[in-house]
């Protein structure tokens, strides 16, 4: 009897071990590694806080929006004036979204990284600042990842950089990334189905702009959620969600095969109408809405999910919207009223 108990706890590990998969650092991108990433946004309102053990998370039906190659390059493949800075200290580059604070532009960037056995983090950036190419060294590191990333594993840093600015004062940000592995099993999106860990990131980040002139310092607080599922089977998150503070707005961006984007209309249940002329718009648009709910939330967000416009609307809405009201791209609209939505694509001349 005790040889068989015996050897049904050793049959019990030997699956368990097989079901719990490890991050390491040879499961992170290298020098050339690529993928299309498509975005989402979460119009299911899916509950990102479930989590467990052998747990399955269904993200199968998510319907994306736009997409972009995710890819990483080695040095050699960046601009002389960051590979000479950060030749040493960084191993692994990949460029950045282009960035806007108050009045400074961050634009045609590169995110520098060290990859090593132990960790992987970011060292610095490099980017032209309102046009001036600029390469920034991290003060510390931003330890993105530590290895092995296990099941019930937790680790935290607190990174920081300064640049001064011509002609406007100093920028700033200081940053601390919790993380903390909260769940393993499987996962399932449009892309396929993987096994997985599931990894909860908390950021507390804030941006600050110190002017020369009158004594103005701005902090601009950048504190979110991050949920991220990485596999063994490819160097890149299967899917990331990112929320915001206030738990109003997430964006959803999961690896995928290459799509072709037509045009983006949703409606759930037909008791909103809305019409967006003229689209695409050069000087102005106008947007009428008619709901069968009194009380409704109009938003604008770009591509990335961000939210650049919001307002609460009656049943019965019209309004023009003056040329530079928004600036040239894509957008989307969103009305919503209790458990209806109607998303709609605007484009800006």
């Amino acid at each position: 009897m005790i040889k068989i108990y015996f050897t049904i706890i050793f049959l019990f590990l030997s699956l368990l071990s097989i079901s719990q998969i490890t991050i390491v650092k040879g499961d992170m991108p290298s020098a050339n590694d690529s993928i299309r990433m498509s975005k989402a946004l979460n119009l299911q309102s899916y509950n990102f806080t479930q989590t467990g053990t052998n747990f399955t998370w269904d993200y199968s039906q998510l319907t994306p929006l736009s997409q972009r190659l995710e890819k990483y390059v080695g040095m050699s493949s960046t601009p002389l004036i960051y590979k000479l800075v950060f030749l040493v200290s960084a191993n692994l580059a990949s460029k950045r979204d282009d960035v806007k604070i108050l009045t400074i532009n961050i634009e045609k960037g590169y995110n520098f990284f060290k990859k090593k056995t132990s960790s992987f983090r970011q060292v610095g950036f490099g980017a032209e600042i309102n046009g001036i190419p600029t390469p920034i060294s991290f003060t510390s590191d931003d330890y993105i990842y530590r290895f092995p990333m296990a099941y019930g594993n937790s680790d935290s840093s607190v990174s920081s950089w300064n640049i001064s600015i011509p002609s406007i004062g100093s920028l700033k940000e200081i940053k601390k990334r919790v993380n903390h592995v909260d769940g393993w099993g499987s996962i399932s999106t449009p892309y396929g189905t993987f096994q997985c860990i599931r990894i909860k990131t908390d950021i507390y980040q804030v941006d600050s702009i110190a002017y020369s002139t009158g004594g103005i310092n701005i902090g601009v607080p950048q504190s979110h959620t991050e949920y991220t599922w990485y596999s063994k089977s490819i160097p890149f998150p299967i899917l990331k969600a990112t929320v915001s503070l206030n738990g109003l707005l997430t964006t959803i961006e999961y690896a995928d095969s290459v799509r072709q984007f037509v045009g983006v209309e949703t409606t759930k249940k037909e008791n909103v109408n809305v019409k967006i002329y003229p689209n695409p718009s050069l000087n102005g648009f106008t947007i009428t809405a008619q709901s069968q709910s009194y009380n409704n939330q109009l938003q604008i967000m770009d591509l990335s999910g961000r939210i650049v416009y919001s307002e609460l609307i009656s049943n019965n809405f019209i309004k023009m919207y003056p040329k530079d009201f928004l600036a040239k791209g894509v957008y989307i609209l969103r009305i919503s009223s209790n458990d209806s939505f109607t998303t709609k694509k605007i484009i800006i001349q």
